[in-house]
């Protein structure tokens, strides 16, 4: 079991390295949903299009925690992440940030003390609103990470950049967005002579909103490594958005890992939720299921 433990750690440490840095800042809800930019707006979507922010009608702020089995029940991979934005000057103006920690933690096993995995993800957004729809934004990524395993062992830091534009409810039901990023290319240094090419991607989603039940739909091109990721979503909101149970699917790397996903949230009055997401990656290497919680409040307009 030992063996296995560290053998998941270091393949997800050269996960990372040839992902060029796929791993991104989002809600629970997100997860819940395969991933997909709904057109509810929520904590959840801020980091996900940095065009999202100026259509907000509050101050927006989540902070979740989740657990991502692997090697074991006894080992996990601990998820903290924290989202916060809001509008300003009526939707003309808007700022979003995000932070995310990840790292290893309930290692039962004797002699494990050197396995280590950490990774740091924060991101700073900001956009402009045009008409009462349509917004642009942009936004800065950094990210470090560190992973090991007795004397294997990798690090890396990557400075990323994305811009997005974002169409809200065009026709009261129809929201469309589109974010590119890391365009201008670059290169991950792991600091011990191995490097890759940053990731470069364009991710497009639209959602269709009922108001008792919406659904949508995201694909991803990976430009420099010629595949898709794509997602499908699917919520449904009840006595008058008090509660809402979701439903959803992410399919990476052109179908070879399979994500289904589920979740719900408790609502007071659209302003206070705790949300739950479940996630079961069905071909990713020894994973069990990953389950997130988060605290998410609305206040102000």
């Amino acid at each position: 079991m030992k063996n296995i433990l560290i053998f998941a750690i270091i393949i997800l440490g050269v996960h990372l390295l040839s992902g060029a840095f796929e791993e991104s800042i989002e809600g629970v809800y997100a997860k819940g949903i395969g991933g997909v930019c709904m057109s509810c707006l929520s904590v959840s979507s801020l980091c996900r299009n940095p065009a999202i922010a100026a259509q907000l009608e509050h101050i927006n702020f989540g902070i979740s925690s989740g657990l991502i089995g692997i090697g074991s029940d006894e080992g996990h991979i601990l998820d903290i992440t924290a989202l916060a934005g809001t509008s300003l000057y009526k939707k003309h103006l808007g700022l979003s940030g995000g932070f995310k920690y990840k790292g290893l933690s309930d290692i039962a096993y004797p002699g494990l003390n050197n396995i280590a995995y950490s990774e740091i993800l924060a991101e700073l957004n900001a956009s402009v609103g045009f008409f009462k729809y349509f917004s642009i934004g942009a936004g800065g990524i950094f990210q470090q990470w560190n992973v090991g395993g007795d004397r294997n062992y990798l690090s890396g830091k990557n400075y990323n950049f994305k811009v997005g534009l974002y169409v809200h409810k065009i026709a009261k039901i129809l929201s469309i967005g589109m974010v590119a990023e890391n365009l201008f290319g670059g290169k991950v240094d792991s600091g011990n002579g191995f490097s890759e090419e940053i990731i470069k991607k364009i991710n497009f989603s639209i959602s269709f909103d009922t108001k008792i039940i919406e659904t949508g739909l995201q694909g991803e091109y990976i430009i420099n490594a010629g595949f898709f990721n794509t997602g499908i979503g699917c919520s449904l909101f009840l006595f008058k958005r008090i509660l809402h149970i979701s439903m959803g699917c992410l399919f990476k790397e052109n179908f070879m890992t399979i994500i289904p996903t589920a979740g719900f949230q408790f609502a007071i009055k659209e302003l206070y939720g705790i949300e739950y997401a479940f996630q079961y990656p069905v071909s990713f290497l020894d994973s069990y299921g990953r389950h997130y919680v988060e605290l998410n409040v609305k206040f102000g307009k």
